[in-house]
């Protein structure tokens, strides 16, 4: 089974397992985004193609890494006027790992296997530890204002910069031999 997605305005064709680079998606690593951009869905060796879009399916999707590509040289060029640009870029993507491949109607699973390196969250790691912060916190919270220190501000004027002469000033230029006088000088004829 697979499917052919859209994203970033380019499309992929996706299979369950696999990893893909997308351009830049917003979202965290672990998180499970679901694409419903999907442009054919082929299964069993029967193919359906969406119009623009298959209704109902999805992709759903972990993501396993975010990034960015290797650098390429962006250069432009025109001939006999000295004009020359040269730049880099590098795009930034997103790498999914593809879960499941929903063809419409189709509901996910409602129990679902452990995914590998999913941190849990804090409250269900540790439930007494959770339970013995809480304390800590409004003790802290309990404590006086009068025993916060603020933090010191330092003007401007009073750092060592401030007060240094300005790093080496520039030299003036010398006068042009066109700027002074052209009148001869007087002993001269």
């Amino acid at each position: 089974m697979y499917a052919v997605l859209r994203s970033g305005g380019r499309q992929f064709r996706v299979e369950e397992g696999r990893t893909i680079r997308v351009p830049k998606i917003d979202a965290e690593e672990g998180a499970r985004l679901e694409l419903p951009e999907v442009l054919l869905l082929a299964r069993d060796g029967e193919v359906t193609v969406g119009t623009p879009l298959v209704e109902g399916a999805r992709v759903i999707a972990e993501v396993a890494a975010q990034g960015r590509d290797k650098k390429i040289t962006v250069f432009k060029y025109k001939s006999k006027v000295r004009y020359r640009r040269k730049r880099g870029h590098r795009q930034a993507y997103t790498e999914l790992r593809i879960e499941r491949i929903l063809a419409p109607g189709e509901p996910e699973a409602a129990e679902e296997a452990p995914r590998r390196g999913r941190r849990k969250a804090p409250a269900e790691a540790a439930p007494e530890a959770a339970a013995a912060e809480a304390p800590a916190a409004e003790a802290q919270a309990d404590a006086p204002e009068a025993e916060a220190k603020p933090r010191a501000r330092r003007s401007r004027a009073a750092t060592p910069e401030a007060d240094a002469p300005a790093a080496e000033e520039r030299p003036k230029r010398a006068r042009s031999r066109k700027s002074e006088s052209t009148a001869p000088e007087e002993g001269e004829a």
